[in-house]
């Protein structure tokens, strides 16, 4: 693979032929993730619950996103909608993380999501799958209402941080 850049704007000059696929796409950490890949010269397809929902424009504001990003709707629950995500893909960069209150729903669905997405994978021949969790989340479900005051803190600090454009 050889990606060139024009040094004087960084924008890529010459595109590259892998298409990855990066789960929960409008996230934080994801967002970063889909503009570097863009950046890189990659094909996109970012999965996200709802793919016109107004809180995703960013994505689609990003360089190279009107040729190379497709958001696709995919369900962490719903194997059938990353086969569609997945399919065709080199790589994917698993990050996609269940919202809920419930520390039961959270594991249940970020461990049944993971190995849909894995199995999705599998099927359809994906040479690398990169895995990404959210650590205040897994100690969320460890410690409880003890975390309330730590993610009201890494709340407060992310909400300063400003997704990319």
């Amino acid at each position: 693979m050889r990606v060139d850049h024009d040094m004087s704007s960084n924008a890529v000059v010459n595109v590259c032929a892998q298409t990855v696929c990066v789960t929960g796409a409008g996230g934080f950490v994801a967002s970063w993730i889909v503009k570097l890949l863009l950046w890189r010269g990659y094909t996109v397809k970012g999965t996200v619950r709802s793919p016109d929902d107004p809180k995703n424009g960013h994505l689609k504001e990003l360089e190279g996103a009107k040729e190379r990003l497709t958001l696709c709707k995919a369900d962490l629950l719903d194997i059938e909608s990353f086969k569609e995500a997945i399919y065709g893909c080199n790589g994917v960069f698993h990050t996609a993380c269940p919202i809920s209150n419930d520390p039961e729903q959270v594991v249940k669905t970020a461990v049944n999501g993971t190995e849909n997405v894995i199995i999705a994978a599998a099927e359809a021949k994906v040479g690398s799958v990169v895995y990404r969790r959210q650590l205040v989340r897994c100690i969320w479900v460890l410690t409880g209402a003890l975390m309330l005051w730590l993610m009201d803190l890494v709340g407060l600090i992310f909400s300063f941080a400003k997704p990319p454009r």
